[in-house]
């Protein structure tokens, strides 16, 4: 396990970052500008160049509490603010190991991708005097990765030089030229070094501004990359980006958002519609329903349309992921009103989030159902429900707790309810409650016109 902790350094009063050094996967760090994803970075190489912070920022980023905190598998290193040289000391001397696990990769101007042509231009005649004898290797695994990212690009003369102890890399040429490494695009040079990183099992790489001289396919490829690389050389890949590309295609568990309060920074896990909303903004609509999950998101369009046809506001409903989310961008957008003025957005959750206290927030309503699989289960148990599975033991199959959205699936992919079916179906069996439920819809959007809009 890997722990690091800011205090009072630059901008960041406090800062806690995580990661479990075993999962073996990438983790991307997403937040807006200033908010001191940078100045995370900055701290992480310090662990492996004391220097960093004087080569890279200015000299008025410390106090005299400034710290920072580094816990690896249980063994703690503390530096501190040591006004003698301006910058933070640590008087325990630094795990070897520490060093050689991490490596961390800046932006521009100060990244070890934009400063690393001298070394290769100091190993040009090793080089070239390698490659005229043939005493080179084939990096098939490299060419693979390259190629995946960059399909078509012609990477199969890709050549391997030893100088020293260091891997160099050229594309020879039929002519008995060469193109070195630093020659090639800002973009495949940046992969390559990347991939050096890697195959030297660094337990964790973290890399700023991954995005930077990638061009947005190349990006989504790279993901499906890293995983393969990182589980095969377990290594951890963690990046911060603006992409909004590479933070579609993330996985569950893969996303983390950087925010920060009156210094107070905090990386939470996230999710892309959450990110989505925080960082590009959602603009022109009068009004914004927060909701969980899709499911609950198409019920919600429905029950607007059959109780509240007449809705005056334009909306939006977002689907953020999670009540916690939920609750957390309805307080954020209170404190930042990134989205719309707090009255101007509401969020529905479903039934059973009530009784979480985490959940609960004066902006916040539940619909009158515990969920919308779960209202419909017990149904399907009743002689009048319309329809019966194949076989129902597709669902008495699974866990309890799984069973009501296995039968919501497999009634719609046997093509027994539809989805909307399925909203028709559970709002004609509580009609009441449902309509009694809209009312709160009705306050939120207005009546006089039918310009509701729900999107994506």
């Amino acid at each position: 396990m890997f722990h690091i902790s800011l205090r009072n350094v630059q901008h960041i009063a406090t800062l806690e970052f995580s990661l479990d050094l075993a999962r073996h996967g990438i983790l991307a760090i997403v937040g807006k500008n200033g908010v001191g994803k940078t100045t995370l970075a900055r701290a992480i190489r310090n662990l492996i160049l004391a220097d960093t912070f004087a080569t890279t920022a200015g000299a008025d980023i410390f106090r005299s509490d400034s710290q920072i905190i580094y816990e690896i598998d249980g063994t703690s290193r503390t530096f501190i603010f040591d006004p003698k040289i301006g910058s933070l000391n640590c008087r325990q001397a630094i795990p070897s190991t520490w060093r050689t696990d991490f490596a961390v990769e800046l932006s521009i101007p100060a990244g070890d991708r934009f400063n690393f042509f001298k070394s290769l231009s100091e190993s040009d005649l090793e080089i070239r005097r390698a490659l005229a004898l043939d005493d080179f290797a084939t990096p098939s695994e490299l060419i693979a990765f390259l190629q995946a990212i960059y399909p078509g690009s012609g990477f199969e003369n890709l050549a391997e030089v030893k100088v020293r102890k260091s891997s160099y890399y050229c594309v020879r040429q039929p002519d008995g030229r060469y193109i070195r490494e630093d020659y090639l695009s800002s973009g495949e040079y940046f992969l390559i070094n990347l991939y050096k990183r890697i195959r030297l099992q660094k337990k964790l790489i973290f890399v700023d501004e991954i995005d930077i001289s990638l061009d947005a396919s190349a990006q989504v490829r790279l993901l499906d990359e890293l995983r393969k690389l990182c589980e095969t050389y377990q290594s951890n890949v963690v990046f911060t980006t603006h992409s909004l590309a590479m933070i579609r295609m993330l996985r569950p568990g893969e996303l983390r958002y950087f925010s920060k309060t009156r210094g107070n920074a905090c990386i939470e896990p996230s999710t892309f519609g959450y990110v989505n909303s925080m960082l590009y903004g959602f603009r022109g609509w009068d009004r914004y329903i927060l909701t969980e999950d899709q499911v609950l998101k198409e019920f919600l369009g429905y029950v607007i349309t059959r109780y509240c046809p007449d809705a005056f506001q334009t909306f939006l409903i977002i689907c953020v992921g999670g009540g916690g989310n939920v609750k957390n961008m309805l307080t954020q957008n209170a404190q930042e009103q990134f989205l719309a003025q707090p009255d101007h957005v509401i969020a529905v959750l479903d039934g059973d989030q009530q009784k979480y206290r985490s959940t609960r927030h004066e902006r916040a309503c539940y619909i009158p159902l515990e969920s919308v699989e779960k209202a419909l289960f017990p149904e399907y148990g009743k002689p009048d429900f319309p329809h019966r599975l194949a076989d129902d033991g597709v669902v008495t199959g699974c866990a309890a707790n799984d069973r009501p959205k296995k039968l919501f699936k497999e009634l719609e992919r046997q093509g027994l309810m539809s989805r909307a079916r399925v909203y028709e179906f559970l709002c004609n069996r509580h009609d009441l409650a449902v309509r009694k439920f809209s009312q709160t819809l009705v306050e939120l959007l207005g009546l006089a016109s039918s310009r509701n809009v729900s999107l994506d």
